[in-house]
């Protein structure tokens, strides 16, 4: 802070000590961690159907569906 004006950028370290200028009284946390569903091999397949059952809905007389559908009816 030089005067009573702000500087930018701020570093992070400030901002945690001087919430009350940034607008927030509060940090927010870190994000939890998701278990992973799908493998990544197996997900990048699974998207590759997905993109071509899309792209080809009206050719092969589907309705349209969400990825966590098909993640479904692959388990299946």
């Amino acid at each position: 802070m030089e005067g009573s004006n702000i500087r930018y950028p701020i570093e992070d370290k400030l901002i945690t000590k001087m919430k009350e200028l940034h607008g927030s009284t509060e940090i927010p946390s870190k994000p939890e961690p998701h278990k992973v569903l799908v493998p990544a091999k197996e997900f990048e397949d699974m998207l590759y159907i997905f993109e071509f059952c899309n792209n080809f809905l009206d050719f092969l007389e589907i309705p349209e569906f969400k990825i966590e559908e098909l993640y479904v009816a692959l388990s299946f």
